[in-house]
């Protein structure tokens, strides 16, 4: 898992670099210790080609290289115009539907695959080129032998790799937190799973169960945690969950 989120970080400092988002970064109003850390940094000393691109196709096309994850977060920012720059969410804007398609023959590929037969066995008419391309899938207009048109969503091949390298340093960033938070005395504290892929808790002393619901019939028990705030004071078995 850390191996995955060290080599995912690599990548991200690449696209980084190639891409001179972090001039970005340093021209907002930082403290000055933190700009100063721009001097520390090796690459701000090595010559780079000038860009001629705005700051948010940069952003854009960074956002785009990086995969799903990162085009998601880019697509949730485009809708918030009110916390963003006008030049940068129109360019975000352009991930929703405007993201490069891939190419269309791995989209027959898969098509027919999925369907055990050719397209031309399927399809009376299918536009190789897509009506849109977005982070996870992009589509294709196409006639059914019937005559009736149909839009089919084809997933991007290779996403699995990429999202769970995300993942992998999302989990990291997580743990780092949770180490760097404090935890109430009682408190359990909560933790991802591997067997049930749910969160669960290190310790049975308090948060152990959800609230049991005024209608409920389960036999419940008083855990009381004082320096809880998820703990109401009366738990429920596992039928409540």
């Amino acid at each position: 898992m850390k191996l995955l989120a060290a080599r995912r970080l690599l990548r991200i400092q690449r696209v980084v670099i190639r891409y001179q988002l972090d001039d970005l970064l340093f021209d907002l109003p930082l403290p000055l210790w933190l700009r100063a850390l721009r001097y520390a940094l090796p690459w701000h000393w090595l010559p780079r080609r000038t860009l001629n691109l705005s700051r948010g196709a940069r952003l854009r096309l960074a956002l785009e290289e990086l995969g799903p994850i990162f085009i998601k977060f880019g697509q949730l920012l485009s809708t918030r115009r009110d916390l963003l720059p006008p030049d940068v969410a129109d360019e975000l804007a352009k991930l929703q539907d405007q993201v490069p398609p891939f190419d269309p023959a791995h989209s027959l590929a898969l098509i027919e695959a999925q369907l055990g037969a050719k397209v031309g066995e399927v399809f009376a008419r299918f536009d190789a080129k897509p009506l849109a391309s977005a982070s996870v899938a992009q589509v294709h207009g196409a006639q059914l032998k019937s005559g009736e048109e149909v839009v089919v969503k084809v997933i991007r091949p290779g996403l699995k790799p990429v999202i769970r390298q995300d993942l992998a340093w999302l989990f990291l960033l997580a743990r780092l937190a949770e180490k760097a938070s404090p935890t109430p005395a009682g408190c359990a504290r909560w933790r991802w799973s591997a067997t049930t892929r749910r969160p669960s808790t290190t310790s049975s002393t308090c948060c152990a169960r959800r609230p049991t619901p005024a209608s409920c019939g389960a036999t419940s028990r008083a855990r009381r945690c004082s320096t809880c705030p998820r703990c109401t004071g009366t738990c429920a078995g596992p039928r409540c969950w």
